[in-house]
C-alpha cells in the first residue's frame, strides 16, 4: 500500500453538501474475484484489450499495475509489470513481475505465445517455403515471383533476418 490512496476522500457536490468518494482501495477490491489459494485474481471490472482498468488520478490505469504498486511501491522508469500467468486480467501480485520490453518478449517467446512464422496471420510463407527458398539456386527476384512476395522478403529469409527459427 505504498503511495496509493486507501482512505475515502471528502468532496462537496454542486449544492455544497459533503459527499464521500470511495477510496481507490474500495473501488479496486469490488472489481476483483480472488478465487482461492494461488489462483489468478480475476479483474471483473472494465477492461481494455483484456487488461483491467480503473479510474485513478484523472485517468484510466491498468489494474495489474495498481496492484503491483500497492505491494511493491512505484514502478521504476522503463520497467513494465508483466504476468507470470499470462492472464491479462490477473491482478494477483504474486503473479506479477517487473521487466523490460525485451524481458517480456523473451518470456512470451519461451512460452510459445509469439506470432512468429506461420502463427502470424499475415505471413505469406510457410516453414516449408522458407526451407525451399534457402535451398534454391534461383535468383532472388525469381523466388519472389514464385512465392508472391517482394525480393526484400526473400533476401531477409536467406540472410536469416526473418524466419531465423527455421532450420
Amino acid at each position: 500500500m505504498i503511495g496509493i490512496e486507501v482512505s475515502p476522500v471528502v468532496l462537496y457536490n454542486r449544492y455544497g453538501d459533503i459527499t464521500m468518494k470511495r477510496s481507490l482501495w474500495e473501488r479496486f477490491w469490488e472489481k476483483v474475484d480472488k478465487g482461492s489459494g494461488n489462483d489468478c485474481w480475476e479483474w471483473i471490472g472494465a477492461k481494455s484489450n483484456g487488461y483491467g482498468e480503473i479510474w485513478y488520478h484523472g485517468r484510466h490505469r491498468r489494474a495489474h499495475r495498481v496492484s503491483w504498486e500497492w505491494v511493491n511501491g512505484p514502478i521504476p522508469k522503463g520497467k513494465f509489470v508483466c504476468h507470470k500467468c499470462d492472464n491479462r486480467a490477473c491482478v494477483n501480485p504474486k503473479h506479477l513481475w517487473l521487466g523490460s520490453i525485451a524481458d517480456n518478449q523473451r518470456d512470451m517467446a519461451m512460452k510459445g505465445r509469439s506470432t512468429i512464422g506461420e502463427r502470424n496471420p499475415h505471413s505469406r510463407l510457410t516453414e516449408q517455403d522458407v526451407r525451399e527458398i534457402r535451398a534454391s539456386s534461383l535468383k532472388r527476384c525469381e523466388l519472389a515471383e514464385i512465392y508472391d512476395v517482394g525480393h526484400q522478403a526473400i533476401s531477409q529469409v536467406i540472410l536469416r533476418q526473418n524466419w531465423a527459427h527455421v532450420h
